[in-house]
């Protein structure tokens, strides 16, 4: 073999040597991208795990603070049903835990209101947690929080007043939490009402306001559940009660529809925000069985105490005995 054609040969092993080092670089290259690139996302997807678990810590955050600083009512929970004053204890109707669904607390209700008539004085409580919370792992009641035991909430302090000058009286606390955190469609939490409301009615009082944030529509809101009420419960004398949580703008905006109807609208600036009319942490309130239990919820511990829950009553029944209930039903026109 000639000269030539041995730097012949070794041209074309150096060539197909640099072509397999060529080869071998670029797959070498193509490995360490894949790798990397599997690095960066799965460093990424870790960083994006954490900020997910973040934002749901801060969510959770906000919801509790949210139940903090008012409440967390069932959207439908049952009514209080107090029988017409006999020698017997009065008969409360807690709902057991499967009783939650409004079919169910339809159907029971129709059968309730059948109590509300002439023959008795007839009272009705619409109201939040102030009015009536059931019970749940931080409360041991089913009336309002946090009354230190079922007799000394608002509600019931009326229904004894009322009982005390009329004698045979019917009452019933509704939790109506569900209209307050809708934004333009509280109208259709209205009809929950339907079976609460009864021509036999002699007073409602209505505790809404407190769970209020969306303000566009509150005004004609409100002045729809009066008219709504109002055309259910004629011969009834409607009594607002102001924020006991400071909102200028829903206190101000429920005055105005007050004015409108001329209805009495209670002001509670007088304890709002006062921590001696708020029930506390570490207070002892008791469960119906008179057992004891302390307060450690912040929610439950903003809630009006006894003394505030008097001064509601004081102020509400002052405001019912303008009214003669007894002349409104001899007045009514036969059904």
């Amino acid at each position: 073999m000639d000269e030539n054609e041995r730097r012949r040969r070794r041209r074309e092993i150096q060539t197909a040597r640099r072509a397999v080092i060529v080869v071998l670089i670029t797959m070498i290259t193509m490995i360490a991208v894949v790798v990397v690139s599997t690095i960066v996302i799965s460093a990424r997807q870790a960083r994006l795990g954490r900020e997910m678990e973040r934002i749901s810590d801060r969510l959770s955050a906000l919801e509790e603070k949210q139940i903090n600083t008012y409440q967390t009512e069932p959207p439908v929970p049952e009514p209080i049903v107090v029988e017409p004053e006999t020698e017997e204890e009065t008969e409360i109707v807690i709902p057991s835990e499967t009783e939650t669904e409004v079919t169910e607390e339809t159907e029971e209700t129709e059968t309730e209101n059948e109590d509300f008539s002439p023959d008795s004085i007839n009272y009705l409580a619409i109201g939040n947690s102030i009015t009536r919370h059931q019970m749940s792992d931080y409360w041991w009641g089913d009336w309002g929080m946090a009354a230190s035991s079922e007799d000394k909430d608002y509600f019931h302090l009326v229904k004894q007043k009322l009982k005390e000058k009329h004698g045979k009286v019917t009452a019933r606390a509704y939790n109506f939490y569900a209209w307050e955190p809708q934004g333009t469609d509280r109208a259709e939490a209205l009809t929950l009402l339907e079976n609460y409301l009864s021509e036999d009615l002699n007073y409602v009082s209505i505790q809404l306001g407190e769970n209020v944030s969306d303000t566009a529509t509150f005004e004609a809101d409100f002045d729809e559940m009066i008219r709504f009420i109002q055309a259910r419960a004629p011969k009834a004398m409607i009594v607002i009660i102001g924020n006991f949580w400071t909102n200028n703008t829903v206190d101000e905006l429920k005055m105005r529809v007050a004015i409108k109807y001329s209805l009495p609208c209670i002001d509670l600036a007088e304890i709002r925000d006062n921590p001696a009319y708020q029930c506390g942490m570490g207070t002892t309130v008791y469960d119906a069985s008179g057992f004891p239990h302390q307060i450690a919820h912040e929610g439950a511990a903003k809630h009006p105490n006894d003394a505030a829950m008097a001064y509601i009553a004081d102020k509400v029944f002052t405001a019912m005995e303008t009214f003669d209930p007894v002349a409104m039903n001899a007045a009514a026109p036969a059904a």
